[in-house]
């Protein structure tokens, strides 16, 4: 499979979300990928980018999200990277899963998602940056 791969950069504003989706959803039906695989990835990549918008910074500032989508030998890439405060997403428990929903604590099921769906996820601090490498087999 040839290699294939682009980037783009959003702002820490969920309004970019939609912008995220529309480049994700070309790229990937480009590739021939099915609807499921497709769903899949979004919906990791969207938890993913709304925790950083939502978590990721102290201020009030405009900060920048920059996003590779790469596809090769059989495997989707996303590279995430962001300024924000240092944050590994692979260490995050798993939630509790087995109790009522309403006795349940608040926050973790995206991790937990993007653990479940993706192959592989990867975490590196390198230069004042998060950067989190989600592997997709296809």
């Amino acid at each position: 499979m040839k290699r294939s791969n682009i980037s783009f950069k959003l702002r820490n504003s969920p309004a970019e979300l939609d912008g995220c989706c529309r480049q994700l959803e070309a790229f990937t039906q480009a590739l021939g990928l099915s609807k499921k695989t497709i769903l899949t990835i979004t919906l990791c990549i969207e938890e993913c980018i709304a925790n950083i918008i939502s978590h990721g910074y102290q201020d009030n500032e405009e900060h920048w999200i920059e996003i590779t989508l790469t596809s090769e030998d059989r495997k989707f890439m996303v590279c995430i990277e962001d300024d924000g405060v240092p944050y590994n997403p692979i260490e995050t428990a798993t939630p509790d899963l087995e109790s009522k929903l309403e006795e349940r604590k608040i926050g973790g099921l995206g991790v937990h998602l993007m653990k479940h769906f993706m192959d592989n996820i990867t975490y590196q601090r390198r230069s004042n940056k998060n950067v989190l490498v989600m592997t997709k087999n296809i």
